[in-house]
């Protein structure tokens, strides 16, 4: 989560800093990926839909499945200087995909890729990584907390505290 996200919610929010389970392209501004980690991508294919004979546009999506940190937690006097964070799987899915395109350093995907921040381009967004990017066009975002956070040392979660890789937008009850 973004300094400002934190700002706005933190009267409300609990410890985690987590006050809800789906977030969207409309929660852009509050919203801050910086080293959230890549743990998988998934491509699906649609086709136009029609809806009253209208073409509500492609179904093509493009999903991430992340450990996005939701809270960085300063280091307090006696913790050796480290920071500890709050961490949640999610699946970030760009829908109404017109167009994508990601280009990766191979050796750079060991251990999985790195978000430094995710842009608003024109006609899409740009994850824009260590090693990697990914520029998206089309309609927008979701992105949908499957688990509530973990507070850890690390930024990642293990297979078993994140349930398994996953691109469900199934979300979490907080």
């Amino acid at each position: 989560m973004s300094e400002a996200q934190e700002s706005e919610c933190a009267a409300e929010s609990p410890e985690h800093g987590l006050i809800r389970s789906v977030w969207t392209d409309r929660d852009f501004a509050i919203l801050g990926w910086h080293d959230a980690v890549v743990r998988g991508v998934n491509v699906t294919l649609g086709e136009f839909r029609e809806e009253d004979g209208n073409s509500a546009g492609p179904q093509d999506q493009v999903a991430l499945d992340l450990d996005y940190i939701t809270r960085w937690v300063q280091p307090t006097r006696g913790s050796h200087g480290h920071f500890t964070f709050w961490i949640a799987p999610c699946a970030l899915v760009f829908y109404g995909v017109t167009e994508w395109e990601m280009e990766a350093e191979r050796r750079d995907w060991i251990g999985g890729f790195e978000i430094a921040d995710v842009h608003l381009v024109e006609g899409g967004w740009h994850v824009e990584g260590y090693g990697f990017g990914l520029y998206v066009a089309g309609g927008g975002f979701r992105q949908t907390f499957r688990r509530q956070p973990i507070h850890t040392d690390g930024q990642t979660l293990s297979l078993a505290e994140r349930g398994g890789y996953s691109f469900s937008e199934t979300p979490a009850v907080l």
